[in-house]
């Protein structure tokens, strides 16, 4: 049985070289390790880290910014934007207070999250979970959840957790931010590139429609990912596709 005791310790805030190793980040690619290692922490499986906009009142839906990769491209995807999103996105908007619920079936695994925590109902929710919000000033607002078969934590770990996704909220926002600014310097060869990608064509698919060498090809991808502040192609497609560089 996990020590979760022993586990707070090893991975409290002291041993995390301070709030500047978070702050200092140039990357949601650097942040990402972090976020793993509160996610084995909780004993979670995967997690997700969001945000979202309150207009007058009306709650816009949660804007993934980084996820566990076999969580975000299936259960995440369908399951946190389509049921869970909206209830969470709706508590965020009106509380910074931590929230879990559990797996709408019978089986017997619980989490246990002590106060200030608060028990949720969550209708249809497919697995179990437990989430952070952050209100990151104005109208933005943020929410870092992880989900798990069960989850036993001590209060002083609650608070340590919820303290360092405010910090990574705060930070992911400001490369988010920044990373707009670079999105004009990329070229046309750049985005036609990622347009043919998003269409399903390999590389040297691409390298035969544009009459390019397929490494041409892929350095053009592998620019346009890093001005994009994607960790790979796919999250690269993903977010020029948000910001309606492609189709």
């Amino acid at each position: 049985m996990v020590n979760y005791e022993q586990v707070r310790r090893e991975h409290s805030a002291d041993n995390w070289n301070g709030d500047r190793e978070l702050t200092s980040a140039a990357s949601s690619a650097d942040l990402f390790p972090k976020v793993v290692e509160l996610q084995r922490r909780l004993g979670a499986q995967g997690f997700v880290i969001a945000s979202t906009t309150s207009a007058m009142n009306a709650v816009m839906p949660l804007k993934i910014i980084i996820g566990n990769s076999s969580y975000t491209r299936d259960k995440v995807q369908q399951g946190l934007i389509k049921s869970v999103g909206p209830i969470l996105a709706s508590h965020v908007r009106k509380s910074p207070c931590p929230v879990y619920w559990h797996e709408d079936s019978n089986e017997a695994h619980q989490l246990d999250v002590p106060r200030p925590a608060q028990l949720i109902s969550m209708p249809n929710a497919s697995m179990h979970g437990v989430a952070f919000p952050v209100h990151l000033g104005g109208r933005k607002t943020g929410i870092a959840v992880f989900f798990a078969p069960s989850i036993t934590i001590s209060r002083e770990m609650l608070m340590d957790i919820h303290k360092k996704t405010f910090i990574l909220l705060k930070t992911l926002l400001k490369i988010e931010l920044s990373s707009k600014v670079d999105v004009i310097s990329i070229n046309n060869r750049e985005t036609e590139c990622l347009q043919f990608a998003g269409n399903g064509m390999t590389s040297d698919d691409i390298a035969e429609q544009l009459g390019l060498s397929v490494h041409t090809v892929n350095a053009h991808l592998s620019s346009a990912t890093s001005k994009l502040d994607s960790v790979n192609r796919i999250q690269a497609i993903a977010k020029a596709i948000r910001l309606g560089l492609i189709s």
